[in-house]
């Protein structure tokens, strides 16, 4: 039974909206790779309100060849006239979109533990029996990248494994199949059995090479088993880095095979070589699709019946006629008619080409080189670059001695293509693509026994000798030691040090000398304008917008440099107000400042108020417990509610001076209103205005109202 659920129905233990009677509905099956279900469903078969619902979103309820009440989520839907044609895949892959990994390790973790690591705090589960610890990091990304993306860090690529998927569950095991005891003969003329046979990769000959090019005497070999049962000999020279003479090995070989003796160097080599030979490097690849369908109307179906009771994963022992060898092969594919149940068709083979033996034994050895966690290891790269010397070293004990000490290899006609020239002596060589104005060749590549010299120089990445990898960030390799130049993605890394690949430069622990100009960007979070630092801090509790300055600041005709200053915004709003200013004379200016402690300062200049409401704090003013000023006090409003002592040869308020208790003036006092419901003392008093209150001058109370004295007492 088929079932969808409408996009907005996420009551999957209920059944589904509609129950769908399809035209066919295949699941194809590839593992590790697509898992994709098409149903086609006919608009006069169907209720139309079940067949306008199969959309986008919606989900599909089928049973797989291991599951039923399997979810499918529709990511595309094709319609006619007459039908719709749906593709969907397994609901586990919502996690690309709805998950989010901002910044998650597994470090030193099984593969279940580090699944719990990656899938905790998600809707999603998962299961694992692969043993061996690993560690990963993933940093901005989502489950499913996470898990099975081509990136270094992925989780197939640290930990491995098969991959099976049952709804909100997934399951990534050594393997998710395994040998059911199958056998089946393949060979015969069948249309319905598409055959591949691969020999290309086979070696029925090992000469085995170990660390520094150390092999066995004479270059002896070991033989498969199988090498009468081809036409040829397949001789191949394998290289096995990690064996190492313990002369040879380094402080980074924990996973290398440290021998005392050249016998116990020599045994090793011949047990990597029948390793080699028991995981089947001497038998054919093969690859077989089968088509059930047509197959079931054949008399040989019986033969292969059995085929139909094994599942994506499964080993299956197949052989030839014609090479009589039995070869393991996998379940890599197949197609599952989710209405009848059956496969429709079924692909044994190998899903991962171990390419590493066709190569050369020099790049095999490049490639060993690296350890599981995809270090590159510098004792390796010495291993390496030791093992070319010794193949050039061979071919200069079998080399001739030659009269000349320099040869001259040039093509002088411009039309050719193999036009240029090359010398080539015992101190180095040269190499010119071009002639100078006088008809020499003009040599531009040159190389010694001292190094090398060139215009230009065409490299892909450039390790250093020492480079071991810490961890793999938004693509690029991330030295704990050692330098990486990646030329062809355009990034730099050292420990300390990235220079990323959109142009980020980032720098730990960095001491920068002379000079750094900038006319825009941005360090941490500070902004970097034409000619202003400024960095910005929203209150989201209160709505407001905080800025800090530092830039020249044009006041009037004057140009003054401002040290800092601040602003602060409502959100949303227009306009800005200033908190506060330094210049870089020392003057500070404030538009509204409090302060819980005394504040001592010899001039004071304000254009607003200042009040002192008895060590109370008022909004929108500032407020304090003391002031002592030694010198001037200018003023547009003072208003003192506490006695203060005004140690100063001028007070001068422009408009208002009130006072609720006292205030001592040594010496002039200049008002254009005083008002003081308390005392004032002075040594000279001048009322420009009126004045209504009562001054202490020399040791008399003087009345005054409205400016006119009315009493003394």
């Amino acid at each position: 039974m088929i079932q969808l659920y409408k996009r907005t129905n996420t009551d999957f233990a209920s059944n589904g909206d509609f129950i769908l009677s399809p035209e066919s509905c295949d699941l194809t099956l590839k593992l590790n790779s697509t898992w994709e279900l098409k149903l086609i469903l006919n608009k006069n078969n169907e209720n139309i309100d079940a067949f306008n619902s199969v959309k986008e979103e919606a989900v599909l309820m089928i049973q797989d060849p291991w599951h039923s009440g399997q979810l499918y989520r529709i990511y595309k839907a094709e319609k006619t006239m007459f039908d719709v044609t749906a593709y969907a895949y397994p609901i586990f892959l919502d996690a690309a979109n709805d998950t989010f990994l901002a910044d998650v390790r597994p470090t030193a973790h099984t593969g279940q533990k580090a699944l719990n690591i990656i899938l905790s705090g998600t809707k999603y589960t998962g299961k694992s029996n692969i043993t061996k610890t690993n560690t990963a990091y993933y940093q901005k990304t989502n489950v499913i990248n996470a898990l099975m993306s081509n990136d270094d860090n992925s989780f197939l690529n640290r930990w491995g494994g098969e991959i099976l998927y049952n709804n909100f569950e997934i399951t990534i095991n050594d393997s998710i199949g395994k040998d059911r005891g199958y056998k089946v003969m393949f060979g015969k003329n069948l249309q319905s059995i598409e055959e591949e046979i691969d020999i290309s990769s086979v070696v029925t000959r090992i000469r085995p090479e170990g660390y520094n090019g150390y092999h066995l005497d004479n270059w002896d070999y070991l033989d498969s088993q199988y090498i009468n049962k081809y036409a040829v000999i397949h001789d191949k020279v394998i290289s096995y880095s990690d064996v190492k003479l313990k002369a040879d090995a380094g402080t980074d070989d924990e996973e290398s095979i440290v021998c005392d003796t050249i016998a116990d160097y020599k045994n090793e080599l011949k047990k990597k070589c029948r390793a080699e030979f028991a995981n089947g490097i001497d038998k054919p690849k093969v690859t077989y699709t089968i088509n059930f369908v047509e197959l079931s109307q054949t008399e040989e179906y019986k033969d292969y019946q059995m085929l139909e009771r094994v599942y994506l994963g499964d080993t299956v022992t197949t052989t030839n006629e014609e090479i009589d060898i039995d070869v393991q092969a996998k379940v890599v594919e197949a197609t599952w008619d989710c209405i009848n149940l059956t496969y429709k068709s079924m692909k044994l083979g190998s899903y991962q080409d171990n390419y590493i033996t066709n190569m050369s034994s020099v790049v095999q050895s490049l490639l060993n080189s690296f350890d599981k966690n995809g270090n590159l290891k510098g004792t390796s790269i010495s291993g390496v670059i030791d093992l070319m010397k010794s193949k050039l070293k061979a071919s200069h004990e079998i080399a001739k001695k030659q009269e000349e000490r320099a040869i001259l290899f040039e093509d002088k006609d411009p039309d050719s293509p193999t036009f240029g020239a090359m010398a080539l002596g015992t101190t180095g060589f040269m190499i010119a693509s071009s002639m100078d104005a006088t008809g020499d060749w003009d040599f531009r590549t040159f190389g010694t026994g001292e190094g090398f010299l060139a215009d230009c120089i065409i490299a892909g990445v450039l390790y250093s000798q020492n480079f071991t990898l810490d961890h793999t960030k938004d693509g690029m390799k991330i030295p704990s030691q050692g330098m990486l130049f990646d030329l062809n993605e355009g990034y730099i890394a050292a420990k300390n040090f990235l220079l990323a690949k959109d142009g980020t430069l980032t720098a730990t622990n960095a001491d920068i000398k002379g000079k750094i100009t900038s006319h825009e960007g941005v360090i941490g979070d500070w902004e970097i304008g034409s000619n202003y630092l400024s960095s910005e801090f929203e209150d989201e509790k209160n709505g407001m917008i905080y800025r800090i300055f530092l830039q020249p600041y044009q006041y009037g005709s004057r140009l003054d440099t401002w040290v800092i200053s601040s602003q602060y915004q409502k959100k949303g709003e227009s306009g800005s107000y200033s908190y506060f200013r330094i210049l870089a004379n020392g003057d500070a200016f404030f538009e509204n400042l409090t302060a819980s402690e005394k504040i001592t300062c010899k001039d004071l200049e304000v254009n607003g108020s200042i009040k002192i409401p008895a060590g109370t704090t008022i909004p929108g003013t500032v407020s304090y417990e003391g002031i002592d000023v030694s010198g001037k006090v200018k003023c547009k409003t003072l208003e003192v509610a506490e006695a203060i002592p005004l140690d100063t040869t001028y007070f001068s308020a422009k408009e208002n001076a009130s006072f609720e208790k006292s205030i001592g003036v040594v010496e002039d006092v200049s008002a254009a209103n005083v008002y003081a419901s308390g005392t004032m003392s002075c040594s000279n008093l001048r009322v420009s205005n009126a004045f209504t209150g009562s001054i202490d001058v020399n040791g008399q109370r003087l009345d005054f109202k409205n400016g006119i004295a009315i009493k003394l007492t």
